[in-house]
């Protein structure tokens, strides 16, 4: 944003739809130009279908697939990490303060020049009072404030995924199950969880037509038939070839 000459919303808009729209693009395009290399004999790792050996450019498209991932592990973990630190954090010390409770605590009525005056003196000594209260309700101890605990769960998610990776037959396999629960999760079921909640926290902000609520909900509802029943059919395929 900072980096626009202009940045009002329509630049902020373009900028971002155009980002979008080239990664699509482009994903499109090598997706597209992978299956009519191979046709029906593609592999789940494209790569698969090509004699390194033979071909320096094919072996420079490997050692870019190898960086490309060892430099991204950092830019999924670290978010991964966050995320489950998050969880169980609130699960062991309760739900946390969001931003909009936090400045609504923190938002205090405008002072008058006669209230500075009056309350001067009074302001130093009950800062004195405040200051062991203050501390004790900010010695609350996170779990993501631990390191220990960082480098666990790091290692943690680390054997995990390797595991995982060496025994899973192929990256199609990963793609096909994950493909069809994910997909709903993050564009359909989150997204509508997210709105019903915050349209019931905060009612006062809320709009008067109902009618994005209900949509929403029958949104919902569909989306997890729809994720259960082809997670089911993805396996049963899976298990049966």
């Amino acid at each position: 944003q900072n980096a626009l000459v202009k940045p009002t919303r329509p630049r902020m808009l373009i900028a971002i739809d155009g980002a979008m729209l080239s990664c699509f693009l482009l994903t499109l395009i090598f997706g597209m130009a992978g299956y009519i290399y191979a046709a029906e004999l593609t592999d789940g790792n494209i790569l698969n279908n090509c004699d390194s050996a033979s071909d320096f450019f094919l072996f420079l498209g490997q050692l870019g697939c190898g960086i490309t991932v060892v430099l991204a592990m950092p830019m999924m973990l670290l978010p991964c990490r966050a995320s489950l630190l998050e969880v169980v954090d609130v699960l062991v010390n309760g739900p946390h303060k969001t931003p909009v409770e936090k400045e609504q605590e923190e938002s205090l009525p405008l002072a008058t020049n006669d209230d500075r005056k009056q309350d001067y003196q009074s302001t130093s000594v009950q800062d004195a009072s405040k200051e062991p209260s203050c501390q004790k309700s900010d010695s609350k101890v996170h779990i993501s404030d631990s390191i220990v605990i960082h480098y666990v769960s790091t290692l943690l998610i680390v054997i995990t995924c390797y595991t995982v990776a060496v025994n899973v037959p192929g990256v199609a396999v990963v793609w096909a199950i994950v493909g069809c629960f994910m997909g709903y999760l993050l564009s359909f079921i989150l997204p509508c969880m997210c709105y019903l909640s915050i349209q019931k926290r905060y009612p006062a902000h809320a709009l008067e037509s109902r009618s994005w609520v209900w949509f929403s909900w029958i949104v919902l509802v569909v989306a997890i038939v729809a994720s259960i029943a082809c997670t089911i059919q993805t396996i049963t395929s899976l298990i049966k070839s």
